[in-house]
């Protein structure tokens, strides 16, 4: 009787370990059918919202849409169709144009445009003619890594004072706020608008001359 039962117990805990196993089996089996649906899910709203955000080439996002909006017209549409960055010196860009006009784009100022822009020389960006692919004009612009990195150090948010436009207008502005904080003078003017003794004296009188100059209040007589 006693060795019966041991034989039933262990026959039933058998049973129960192998219907646990099966589960157990059939559970790993379902969350890793789900769990590749989840992350090939995410990927694609991943995918999706890159696009939608502009980040679809990671760190040479600002560099794409430098060269995208270079030559901005209707007539011309310009497309960097992928990247490749095999090359230690440089990274290529493959552009593809779809223009009724593409025969007559002058290739150099857009080289000369986009160096100005990228803020590197004449000799960090190579523009070449591929040929034609999916009814598209295909250029391969090589741009060097250092003109790059350089780019990715970032801008000043006001450009350098060397190309502000200080025109007479600007002067005499600045003149005026001068005035408002002390006395002008021709010294002040030429100090403050780095102008010649001439130029800033020359100011003064029209300044003057023109009644431009803030009203002091007068103070009253005390008896």
């Amino acid at each position: 009787m006693y060795t019966f039962a041991t034989k039933k117990q262990k026959n039933s805990l058998k049973a129960e370990w192998n219907m646990f196993k099966a589960i157990n089996t059939f559970m790993k089996g379902l969350l890793n059918y789900l769990g590749q649906w989840w992350r090939f899910f995410g990927r694609m709203l991943i995918a999706i919202g890159s696009v939608v955000a502009g980040y679809r080439y990671g760190q040479y996002k600002i560099v794409t849409r430098i060269i995208e909006t270079t030559l901005r017209s209707a007539l011309i549409q310009m497309e960097v169709y992928a990247i490749k960055t095999e090359h230690p010196l440089y990274v290529s860009f493959i552009v593809h144009v779809r223009s009724a006009y593409s025969n007559k784009i002058d290739w150099l100022y857009f080289r000369l445009e986009l160096m100005l822009q990228l803020g590197c020389g004449f000799t960090d960006i190579s523009c070449t003619r591929v040929g034609t692919s999916e009814g598209s004009e295909e250029y391969k612009l090589d741009i060097t890594r250092t003109a790059l990195s350089n780019l990715e150090l970032g801008r000043s948010e006001s450009p350098p004072d060397l190309f502000e436009e200080r025109d007479t207008h600007w002067r005499l502005t600045r003149a005026l706020e001068i005035a408002k904080t002390r006395d002008l003078t021709p010294e002040i003017l030429e100090a403050e608008l780095e102008i010649t003794p001439y130029h800033a004296q020359l100011l003064y009188s029209q300044i003057t001359k023109s009644d431009a100059l803030p009203k002091q209040p007068k103070g009253k007589l005390m008896n």
